[in-house]
């Protein structure tokens, strides 16, 4: 769906880097739906919804639906991420501030989103789509401010390697996890305005008056 819309945006005339800052905003936020929709789709949330009503269910009716959910959100993680990683590379790769800001919201909310999905595949996929964006960030940082850009790398790198070996306290992931949840959406949140500077609304609107 995804794909078929950066298409009919292209053919309407908007510009790529439009079109990749729409269908890559619209993806972070399917992203966000995505486990509620498995488990709809699947028929978990209507096995729960009969345990609340009293009812009872069987252990392998439980384990097909797990089953079910688990396959359809690792192929939905998979297919939005590499749409993601996508849009994300083209808009981080183009030198525009508008559409940088917008690759590293996407960037953000990406990486936060693996915090909740359960397995190694769904994680991949979006650990996959944050990388692609990061390097998009980088070819059009290189093209701006080389040194700042190769600082900030470098100064990922050693986040990411000490982040590796961090042993936490249950406590204090859960205070990561709430710190987590407000970034997350503060990134989504961000993003809505920005991609209306990369579509050029402000512009316009200054341009009214």
């Amino acid at each position: 769906a995804l794909v078929a819309l950066w298409g009919a945006l292209g053919l309407a005339g908007l510009s790529t880097t439009g079109s990749a800052g729409i269908v890559g905003l619209a993806g972070t936020l399917g992203l966000g739906l995505l486990p509620g929709v498995a488990m709809s789709v699947s028929g978990l949330t209507g096995l729960d919804d009969r345990l609340i009503e009293g009812g009872s269910i069987g252990r392998p009716d439980a384990a097909d639906a797990l089953t079910a959910t688990h396959r359809g959100l690792n192929w939905a993680c998979i297919a939005l991420g590499l749409v993601i990683g996508a849009a994300g590379f083209l808009l981080g790769s183009t030198p525009d501030g508008w559409a940088m800001g917008l690759a590293a919201a996407l960037a953000v909310v990406v990486l936060l989103r693996t915090r909740v999905l359960p397995l190694a595949p769904q994680r991949l996929a979006c650990f996959a789509a944050a990388t692609a964006i990061t390097a998009g960030l980088a070819v059009g940082g290189f093209s701006l401010a080389p040194l700042w850009t190769l600082a900030a790398l470098a100064v990922l790198a050693v986040v990411l390697i000490g982040a590796v070996g961090l042993r936490l306290s249950g406590q204090l992931r859960a205070r990561l996890s709430r710190l987590g949840n407000t970034l997350e959406f503060l990134a989504v949140l961000a993003g809505v305005p920005v991609l209306l500077g990369l579509l050029g609304v402000y512009a316009d609107l200054l341009g009214a008056f």
